[in-house]
């Protein structure tokens, strides 16, 4: 319910602002001030899908940049790469 209030109260005033700035004319009437309720609506939804997926994709870059740190870290350790990760040692010690 507050979020429905806190909606209408910011598309009247982008309606406003819009107007006042001369960016863009736009009546005030109830069928326009719907359409901008539903645009901010439609908005605050891409933005919760958009930062959603940027969470997840920042867990996982954190964890294989983990992964590849210890990694170098082992390999520095014992001075011997694992055979079976051929590709990874090609790519971090052969450049």
């Amino acid at each position: 319910m507050k979020r429905i209030f806190v909606l209408i109260i910011l598309s009247l005033l982008l309606t406003f602002v819009l107007n006042a700035t001369d960016i863009y004319h736009i009546d005030f009437t109830i069928t326009n001030l719907i359409y901008i309720f539903i645009f901010l609506v439609i908005l605050m939804v891409i933005y919760k899908i958009i930062f959603r997926f940027i969470k997840t994709f920042a867990v996982f870059f954190i964890l294989i940049i983990g992964v590849f740190i210890l990694y170098y870290i082992y390999v520095y350790i014992t001075g011997q790469p694992i055979e079976s990760l051929e590709f990874l040692n090609n790519y971090l010690f052969n450049n």
